[in-house]
């Protein structure tokens, strides 16, 4: 497993390397490279034992992987761009005008008649001064793009247009150094995918009693319902005899349940000599004190 992630890293770091910008904030791309290789781990241990063919193109299936961990931390920060963009890309594909193709590793928009041309406008922008009607005209998108290629009169990047555009018709998201905090977009699970609040919210989960620790530990969950404790190794925030230690059981007996986490509350109750209400009581209180301190 070791060996196969080592293999992953420099795949995950080529994507992100094409993807960096602005609007993303200094710990974005630790946690994208975090959940990706989370979700390569969570597929290699569905692997049958013997099984070499189950992901045929290990490269391509790591950077697919990588590209929806990005375009998920977009589509969160940037709600408005992100469904423009989609808008815009629904069109260039599907009226017959228009093309859209790869140069350069990124998207390009053009004329049908430009398809594959490689003169593209470098970092095109247009005034809203600038703008005419058929820009102005949000109901009418093809006819916005097609007069915005026009006046440029070569290929764009599918970025720069869907920048003009989100400008043009007020589309577009602050950046995040412009969202008053209450204000922010992140999901409360971006803010828990972060090695500060994990490391802070580690701290606390072991001042909990005994009983509430396993309670809460052995049945944490991800917002794809997976083991969440894995984000803990992952972003080296505990290890696994750390965990082990803080759920007060033998490593081994850990690393024997480990992929069969999250469990039940049945089985936590087995675990435990407690009843499964008493072990839902236990999580609730173990719950309603991590809030409280937290807030602090």
């Amino acid at each position: 497993m070791e060996r196969v992630l080592a293999e992953a890293r420099p795949v995950i770091a080529s994507v992100l390397a094409r993807n960096r910008s602005g609007a993303f904030r200094r710990d974005d791309f630790d946690d994208v490279s975090a959940t990706v290789m989370m979700r390569l781990v969570r597929r290699l241990q569905s692997v049958p034992d013997g099984d070499d063919r189950a992901i045929a193109n290990f490269r391509e299936f790591t950077a697919r992987l990588t590209y929806n961990a990005v375009y998920e931390l977009l589509r969160r920060r940037f709600p408005q761009r992100t469904r423009l963009k989609n808008r815009l890309r629904y069109v260039l594909t599907h009226d017959p005008r228009f093309a859209m193709w790869i140069g350069g590793e990124e998207s390009v928009a053009g004329l049908q008649e430009w398809s594959q041309r490689k003169d593209v406008m470098p970092r095109a922008t247009l005034a809203m001064s600038d703008a005419d009607s058929r820009m102005l005209n949000e109901e009418r998108t093809a006819e916005a793009i097609d007069a915005i290629l026009r006046r440029f009169g070569r290929p764009v990047l599918l970025n720069d247009l869907t920048d003009i555009l989100a400008g043009l018709w007020g589309k577009s998201d602050a950046l995040p150094g412009e969202v008053p905090e209450a204000l922010d977009m992140t999901t409360p699970h971006d803010r828990y995918e972060t090695r500060e609040h994990l490391g802070a919210l580690w701290r606390e989960v072991k001042e909990l009693p005994s009983h509430q620790r396993a309670a809460l530990l052995l049945n944490l969950r991800d917002a794809d319902g997976m083991n969440a404790l894995a984000l803990f190794v992952l972003l080296n925030v505990a290890s696994l005899d750390e965990i082990a230690a803080v759920l007060e059981m033998p490593p081994g007996q850990l690393h024997q349940m480990w992929s069969r986490l999250p469990v039940d509350d049945l089985t936590i109750a087995s675990i435990l000599g407690k009843t499964r209400q008493q072990v839902i009581n236990l999580r609730k209180s173990a719950r309603e004190r991590l809030a409280r301190r937290m807030r602090k």
